[in-house]
């Protein structure tokens, strides 16, 4: 250890990570809704804003109640979790890139290590439990120069969450958002 000067009292740490976490060609944009108002915003959502849509939740049940309803308002929607076989989930995959309008109801085993090309939008129907996993969900979308869209659906419920997320990612206390449909 002496020969590397490996215990050289005078050593410093020097962080050259940049200071915006997110991708600067990101829209972020919330929702404040009732839970119960989460499914109608998000068809709205869907609607108003085609494409390649990967929705995140947070539990499988949640994931497979949306894949059930969005299947029944006849949007081609595709399960992906964890406990799924892995042919089923390269099956959901697949259709999900081979269609430009889509969505992808995902829990976080699909927020990192895939590689989704040319996904729109993201949206946490469900908000993640920290600010790490909202940059890797987030950062689905707007790759390689390309425009996105993320968008957080906030329930009364969440608004302790959502302050706690806006302070770890050093937004402030308010989050700077765009408007969908007739929000506040």
């Amino acid at each position: 250890m002496s020969r590397i000067d490996f215990h050289k009292p005078k050593q410093e740490v020097i962080d050259i990570s940049n200071a915006k976490i997110t991708a600067s060609n990101l829209q972020e944009a919330k929702i404040t809704c009732l839970k119960e108002e989460k499914d109608i915003y998000l068809y709205y959502f869907l609607h108003r804003y085609p494409g390649r849509t990967i929705v995140f939740t947070n539990s499988i049940d949640c994931l497979r109640r949306l894949s059930s309803l969005l299947t029944l308002l006849e949007f081609p929607a595709y399960p992906l979790h964890a406990k799924m076989q892995q042919r089923a989930r390269l099956k959901n995959l697949e259709r999900f890139r081979s269609k430009t309008h889509s969505v992808l109801i995902a829990s976080d085993v699909a927020a990192r290590g895939l590689d989704i090309p040319a996904v729109d939008h993201v949206v946490h129907y469900q908000l993640p439990f920290d600010s790490e996993s909202y940059v890797h969900r987030s950062g689905r979308t707007a790759r390689a120069s390309a425009e996105g869209l993320t968008l957080l659906l906030v329930g009364p419920e969440d608004r302790g969450s959502f302050s706690r997320l806006l302070r770890s990612l050093n937004k402030g206390t308010q989050a700077r958002h765009i408007s969908i449909g007739n929000q506040s």
